[in-house]
Formats: structure tokens, sequence, C-alpha cells
């Protein structure tokens, strides 16, 4: 058989806790969620959010009457309004 090795154990370095004073593992994860879960929120945050859900609906209809209907919607029936179709799928698809 090849040769045995003894491998010696590793000792096992414990760190102290960064926690100090009274604070406690639940203590410090209750003060930070409480900055996000206990507030109450605000009108202009619900105004926002409603904004940008507005724009989200827009976009989905926006992608549901283009899939619809097809890419004639865009008004590029001469040849040279292709070129804005075209380079935009070359910039993004490649």
């Amino acid at each position: 058989m090849a040769n045995m090795q003894k491998t010696e154990k590793q000792e096992v370095i414990y760190e102290e806790s960064i926690l100090t004073g009274d604070q406690t593992h639940a203590s410090v994860h209750k003060k930070i969620t409480d900055i996000v879960l206990a507030r109450p929120l605000e009108k202009g945050w619900l105004f926002a959010l409603s904004i940008a859900l507005a724009g989200l609906l827009t976009l989905v209809i926006s992608i549901g009457w283009l899939v619809k209907k097809g890419i004639g919607i865009w008004g590029n029936n001469n040849p040279v309004g292709w070129a804005f179709d075209i380079i935009n799928f070359v910039w993004w698809v490649g």
C-alpha cells in the first residue's frame, strides 16, 4: 500500500461575539427589520407605486397590441423607416 501519512487535527478557534452590552441577535434583527416593516405606508410612496403600475399596465397593453396587430402599427411603411427597427434589433439582440 501507499505510505499512509498521519494527519494532525487542526485546533478550532472560536471568535468572541461582536455584540456587546444588552444587544442580542434578536434585538439587532428587530431593529433592522422595523425600519422597513414597522413604518406605515406614506402617500408619496403609494403615489409613486401607482404611477409605476400604470406604466407597467401601459407596457403590457402595448406589447399585446403589437403582438396582435403586428409591427405595422409602428408606421414604418417605407424602407427608410425600417432603419430604426433593424438597428434596434442588432443593438439589443446582436
